[in-house]
């Protein structure tokens, strides 16, 4: 679990905590989905901040770089988008480290 305070809060599980909170409630997780949208959104953003860190790239204008970063990886997306989470996520790597998943629950009942 993440938490993070100030102008906003909000609290990160991992799917597996999502899951543990489902099963406390007395309902069943039948699927769980990665919310691929999400994901390409904290690529882009993860990546845009790494450039930032650059010294010859902190001075461009956010937006710019990430106009720049988003046409990479709209060109690139079989790999940069698709390809390289997917075989981060078989290593066991949590990229982008932020993750978004949509639960389909049943009534255990």
């Amino acid at each position: 679990m993440e938490a993070k305070t100030g102008a906003y809060h909000v609290i990160y599980r991992s799917p597996v905590a999502y899951q543990s909170l489902v099963r406390e409630s007395g309902l069943q997780v039948v699927a769980t989905e990665l919310n691929a949208g999400y994901a390409t959104m904290e690529i882009a953003t993860e990546l845009v901040n790494c450039l930032r860190s650059l010294p010859l790239l902190r001075s461009l204008d956010v937006s710019f770089l990430g106009k720049a970063v988003w046409t990479v990886l709209r060109a690139t997306q079989p790999l940069s988008l698709r390809l390289l989470p997917t075989l981060l996520a078989r290593l066991g790597v949590a990229w982008p480290h932020l993750q978004n998943h949509f639960f389909l629950l049943t009534d255990e009942s």
